[in-house]
């Protein structure tokens, strides 16, 4: 599953590199903007993960 999240980002930051070079600057946003809820939601996963973790530690 984070596997999956992680190759989904990196083929983002390749379009991302892309569209840079293409100057395509709609396409830039909307990665950009794609690439933050992404990194939002590797965030909210890593917190479940610690959450978990104390759970399992208690």
């Amino acid at each position: 599953m984070m596997q999956d999240r992680l190759l989904v980002l990196l083929m983002m930051q390749d379009l991302l590199v892309m569209s840079l070079m293409m100057q395509d600057w709609l396409v830039v946003l909307l990665m950009m903007q794609v690439l933050l809820v992404g990194l939002l939601m590797m965030q909210d996963l890593l917190m479940g993960l610690l959450m978990v973790q104390d759970l399992l530690m208690v």
